[in-house]
């Protein structure tokens, strides 16, 4: 597809066999996400785009699997610290965030 063409890497959220955990930060460069819904979890259409998954190891009892949010945000965290964003500066108990144009 289109962001393939572009050079961006497919990377899917999901708990499956070839699947990398998050936290070995396997990105390579620009990246999409895709997600499954928290049923059924991806398609075999979905599967078939990604270019590699990734998971979050889950620790003790708790549950079998994260809301689709929860996943993204972990994620995503994950992304931002590889790709070395810088953290946004505080200002009280808030962000300072960019004057809107």
């Amino acid at each position: 597809g289109a962001l393939k063409a572009a050079g961006c890497e497919v990377v899917g959220i999901e708990i499956g066999e070839s699947a990398v955990p998050v936290q070995s930060h396997p990105f390579t460069g620009p990246t999409a996400f895709m997600l499954g819904n928290e049923g059924q979890g991806m398609t075999p259409r979905q599967l078939a785009l990604c270019d590699k998954l990734v998971y979050i190891p889950q620790h003790g009892p708790g549950t079998a699997s994260l809301n689709v949010a929860v996943a993204a945000s972990i994620v995503l965290h994950h992304f931002v610290l590889w790709a070395g964003y810088p953290e946004r500066g505080r200002q009280g108990a808030k962000f300072v965030v960019a004057e809107r144009p």
